[in-house]
């Protein structure tokens, strides 16, 4: 399975990284990131499970070996185009394990860019998890509304991407509610709100559907 193989090599090199003389852990860890680097090369056209792995354990590989990420990002997550199948499987990892990191957010914007570009393209639970980061971003103040991916991401002509727009952010709120310690909800909810505000200005006679829904 090269997906257990993979995750093996990943296990080794967060281990290697621990070893606290440098001299060693420089000689232990570079041959697996050479190995790590050819599998990437050659499964950018594939539907390697392997590729998953990686994206799943991004996170891990970016906080131990950042400069090595951020070098390899191109193929970690290869040109759309040219290798959709390998983009896509790393994609589908990465969203369904992380978090929202402002870091690795701004290191891997232009990624959030295709990916909203190609939600249709995503699986159910990857579109979901996006789409929740892509809130997350504007809410939490990364990026003002004109800048924001969220506004790219309501122009989609699906209406399922819009209603996951409205849930996520709903369910969101709904949660700080029980969440009282959460500092900054004031400012959220403003964030929300101008979103909403937006909507409403931009909704053509068609979307009557969606305006009574955030109006409620």
């Amino acid at each position: 399975n090269d997906g257990m193989v993979t995750n093996v090599l990943i296990q080794y090199l967060l281990w290697s990284k621990s070893v606290v003389d440098q001299s060693i852990n420089q000689q232990m860890d570079v041959e697996p990131r050479e190995i790590l680097e050819r599998v990437l090369t050659q499964t950018m056209d594939v539907q390697s499970i392997a590729r998953t792995t990686i994206g799943l354990r991004f996170v891990h590989l970016y906080s131990r070996f950042k400069d090595w990420t951020k070098t390899n990002l191109d193929i970690i997550f290869p040109d759309v185009n040219s290798h959709r199948k390998g983009w896509k499987m790393t994609w589908e990892g990465y969203i369904a394990a992380t978090n929202l990191e402002r870091d690795i957010y701004l290191d891997l914007r232009p990624q959030y860019v295709i990916a909203i570009r190609k939600i249709d393209g995503l699986s159910e639970h990857a579109r979901n998890r996006t789409i929740e980061h892509v809130i997350l971003v504007f809410i939490h103040g990364l990026e003002d509304l004109n800048q924001s991916l969220l506004k790219r991401l309501a122009a989609s002509e699906k209406p399922e991407v819009r209603s996951a727009i409205f849930r996520s952010m709903g369910f969101y709120l709904n949660s700080l509610v029980k969440k009282p310690e959460v500092k900054g909800v004031g400012e959220i909810t403003d964030r929300c709100r101008e979103y909403w505000e937006w909507r409403l200005n931009e909704l053509e006679p068609s979307g009557e559907g969606e305006r009574a829904a955030l109006s409620g």
